[in-house]
């Protein structure tokens, strides 16, 4: 008998996957007591199998600090169920203060989730558009943009904006997520605190200041985006 896997044409389809990254998670993890990582984590993935249950036809997976939503096609109804995933599981963990950075994209991706095999334009397309901005944020990527024209959906829906954002190199014109729609005052306390946090422990361990500040303009500028649209 063998032990390989047989492609499963069923398995593959155009559909919206969203796609995230928790930033400085290994610093965490080896800076933190493993049992506090934990539990605050537990939280985290209690509070998105809440949201997530109103949605079963969305999929979840999850290997080390790497996180998949993702929907069976690239229908509206499904654009609806997981930007509604995506942005409860983005905010909701920024505000358990684990930082992160995320995208959505659609196109082909090949998902067997029996077998933890995720592969295809879509993951890449959405990694890639994601990883390259220089903050805490959440984006639509092209692609995502092309198939909501394509289907007759708004290119910003209401819980986003339209904003040049900074990357690793020059600020890119991007469709990124509002948090809290304009009342995200939470979200700027969780993300000042977690600044501050990253910064007493890199100057504790004498890290570069060329780290200190790279590592704090993350979050600078995820402040400085909610404060851009924030309600008066």
């Amino acid at each position: 008998m063998s032990d390989r896997l047989d492609f499963d044409l069923q398995r593959m389809s155009r559909r919206w996957v969203a796609y995230f990254d928790l930033l400085g998670f290994s610093e965490l993890v080896k800076s933190t007591d493993i049992v506090n990582v934990f539990y605050r984590w537990e939280l985290c993935l209690k509070d998105f199998r809440q949201n997530l249950a109103r949605h079963p036809e969305l999929e979840f997976a999850n290997f080390s600090d790497t996180f998949l939503i993702y929907a069976p096609d690239e229908s509206i109804r499904s654009f609806s169920a997981i930007d509604n995933c995506s942005r409860y599981f983005f905010q909701h963990v920024l505000l358990r203060h684990f930082p992160l950075r995320g995208a959505m994209a659609c196109d082909e991706f090949y998902a067997d989730k029996p077998n933890s095999v995720f592969l295809g334009k879509a993951l890449v397309m959405a990694h890639e558009f994601g990883e390259q901005f220089n903050w805490v944020g959440y984006t639509l990527s092209p692609s995502a943009l092309a198939r909501m024209q394509q289907i007759g959906l708004a290119e910003c829906p209401c819980h986003y904006r339209r904003s040049y954002v900074p990357t690793k190199s020059v600020p890119l014109e991007a469709t990124a997520l509002l948090c809290g729609g304009g009342k995200g005052r939470d979200h700027i306390r969780a993300l000042e605190q977690m600044r501050q946090a990253s910064l007493d422990s890199m100057t504790a361990k004498h890290s570069h200041s060329d780290q200190i500040a790279r590592v704090t303009q993350k979050y600078d500028n995820a402040i400085q985006f909610i404060k851009r649209f924030e309600d008066a």
